[in-house]
């Protein structure tokens, strides 16, 4: 018996973690714009080359930018305090969720009413995904650390998925932009001068982006192997200290990879747990 599988689906907890996704969510959808802006530009930079309205607009993006960034970086930042209490009360870390993300969390649903009671009617395999039985891989017969850890997975292995997927879209981004250098046959000298002055908001992007990625895989590998090594309540406490940590790196854990690659994910998981409780 755990508390996970009864305490995540309490109503309490159900607004909580639909405030996270909230909040999320709103990082998400300035994230994407983001991009397509990013994108976009440079394409019309391509056509018009000596454009003076399209460098205009280049500068004032580049400004624009760091505003996006922080406001991404918010978003996040208030989804991961979210998602930490969600996670440290299922765990039965704390008896109750406190009283101030109780009640942000209620002022947020009421901005919010059908959008999160259909969150918190649904649970992640449905259409729309919601956040009831968010860890799903959880049964009443696990104990309290089979829980925490297999929490603790999940958790981790959606992350390094969704990190693998960002790391094959930007690569793939990079090798268009030096494809078509090549095609062009831009010399060396013009192609960095391009990349970094002409498309330098899509380039600081690109290099946030990886450093990102490159911390959250840092963070990830350490979890996996306190798990691996030990299966002492404070060092659960400790990874889950790293989770928070992680969940405030911005701009990566996008919930359009996240959604399209969940049930592949979910399955690998479950055929994962399966063969070791057969092992066992």
């Amino acid at each position: 018996m755990n508390t996970v599988k009864h305490r995540q689906n309490e109503v309490a907890a159900l607004r909580v973690q639909a405030a996270a996704r909230c909040h999320l969510n709103k990082a998400d959808n300035i994230d994407l714009f983001y991009w397509l802006v990013l994108i976009t530009i440079p394409l019309l930079k391509l056509f018009w080359i000596k454009s003076a309205g399209i460098d205009f607009v280049l500068i004032i993006w580049f400004f624009l930018t760091f505003f996006l960034d922080f406001q991404i970086e918010k978003y996040a930042a208030l989804g991961a305090e979210y998602k930490d209490n969600f996670d440290r009360y299922v765990y039965g870390w704390i008896d109750t969720i406190p009283k101030d993300v109780c009640s942000s969390s209620k002022k947020l649903e009421a901005d919010y009413p059908e959008w999160f009671a259909l969150q918190m009617r649904n649970n992640g395999n449905d259409n729309p995904r919601g956040v009831k039985d968010w860890y799903e891989l959880i049964t009443n017969e696990d104990d309290e650390q089979e829980a925490i850890q297999k929490a603790f997975t999940e958790n981790v292995k959606y992350d390094q998925h969704i990190n693998h997927t960002l790391y094959v879209v930007i690569f793939g981004l990079i090798s268009v932009f030096l494809s078509v250098a090549y095609f062009m046959e831009l010399p060396f000298s013009d192609l960095l001068n391009t990349f970094f002055i002409t498309y330098a908001s899509l380039s600081k992007k690109v290099i946030s982006t990886l450093k990102n990625i490159s911390k959250s895989n840092k963070i990830n590998k350490d979890v996996e192997e306190i798990l691996s090594n030990s299966g002492e309540a404070t060092e659960f406490q400790y990874a889950q200290t790293l989770l928070y940590k992680k969940r405030l790196i911005s701009g990566i854990s996008l919930r359009y990879i996240y959604s399209a690659s969940k049930d592949k994910i979910t399955k690998r998981l479950y055929r994962r747990f399966i063969k070791n409780e057969n092992q066992d």
